[in-house]
């Protein structure tokens, strides 16, 4: 999730946990809370899918929670010490809590996160939140910062329950809108093979669903309310790539990168333009399949890695599509 829901989380449990030291235990956590994220600056020049394949991987696993606490309380026992005047067991306790939370949190997201890594390399996605929603982290971090001001742990457990009820209700809305998109595509006498649900950014009303049928994928979108009512907005469809269909066409490198890509976007991938192969998964408008990010194959250069290329501007007739379905209008 964004850094600023990482870290209220992170200041949050300490918060909660210990009267005693509660600011330290709230700066050390939020600091520990974001630390896993730090894995994004890894780059390759030449590989550009080498920060997609490895974020929210070592850093972001369960196993590796007592050792990223503790690189992280050792530098920061090293900084503060005379400061704090914290014993390093308390250091560490602080940095394991908030840095303990950072990967559940994601995984609660729909990117994917390595969290049972090195014995799974299956990335785990629970779409439930969006990966940044206002609505989640701004009363949290309201009531964190009144709990860090007044010295009092109850406004954090109250914050902490309120974050964890919101993100219980996410899944309450995933599940409204799986099973209206289960019966639309009973309706179209479509047999579901493979199915995402999640949340649109900044929200959790308004839901993208991509499902494959046959050889084909259906998106379309849901604005389910808060009681429940659903409007539905039927979206585009596209057959889904045949990953060896391209095995004579590029070279071997770059079909491994296809293959890379094919893993990272959990196989929900299809031919945006020629050569060009989006993942399914994202787009700036829920009921569209136009990619936020895709590859391209380099077919001059076979001995270089794909380009990865990414779109993130919404043009104002898409902008006000997007608002109209939020607010549950009809949009003919």
């Amino acid at each position: 999730m964004d850094p600023v829901t990482q870290a209220v989380l992170g200041a949050s449990v300490g918060q909660s946990y210990f009267k005693k030291h509660i600011v330290w235990a709230s700066f050390f956590g939020a600091l520990a809370g974001m630390a896993p994220d730090l894995d994004y600056i890894i780059r390759s020049k030449t590989d550009p899918l080498f920060t997609l394949e490895y974020h929210r991987q070592i850093t972001h696993s369960l196993a590796f929670i007592p050792f990223g606490a503790l690189i992280v309380a050792v530098l920061l026992h090293f900084i503060f010490k005379k400061k704090s005047k914290l014993s390093f067991k308390s250091t560490y306790l602080f940095c394991f809590l908030g840095y303990a939370t950072h990967g559940l949190l994601d995984a609660c997201t729909n990117y994917g996160t390595h969290l049972l890594w090195p014995f799974s390399n299956a990335r785990e996605a629970w779409n439930i939140v969006a990966v940044i929603d206002p609505l989640a982290t701004m009363p949290f971090l309201i009531l964190c910062l009144l709990g860090l001001k007044l010295r009092k742990r109850r406004y954090s457990a109250i914050g902490l329950s309120f974050f964890i009820i919101y993100i219980g209700f996410g899944k309450i809305q995933q599940m409204r809108a799986k099973n209206y998109i289960e019966k639309i595509a009973k309706s179209r006498s479509h047999t579901i093979s493979k199915m995402i649900v999640k949340p649109t950014a900044f929200n959790n009303i308004l839901w993208r669903s991509v499902y494959k049928s046959g050889e084909e994928f259906f998106v379309d979108a849901l604005r389910v309310s808060w009681s429940g009512d659903i409007t539905f907005y039927a979206g585009e469809s596209v057959k889904a790539l045949d990953i060896e269909s391209k095995k004579e066409i590029v070279s071997n490198k770059q079909f491994h990168d296809l293959k890379r890509f094919n893993f990272f976007s959990d196989e929900f991938l299809f031919e945006w333009k020629e050569g060009e192969i989006g993942d399914l998964r994202y787009s700036l408008v829920p009921n569209e399949i136009k990619p936020i990010w895709s590859i391209r194959f380099n077919l001059q250069d076979p001995l270089s890695h794909v380009d990865y290329w990414t779109v993130r501007e919404l043009d104002q007739d898409r902008k006000t599509k997007v608002m109209n379905m939020i607010k549950g209008k009809n949009l003919n």
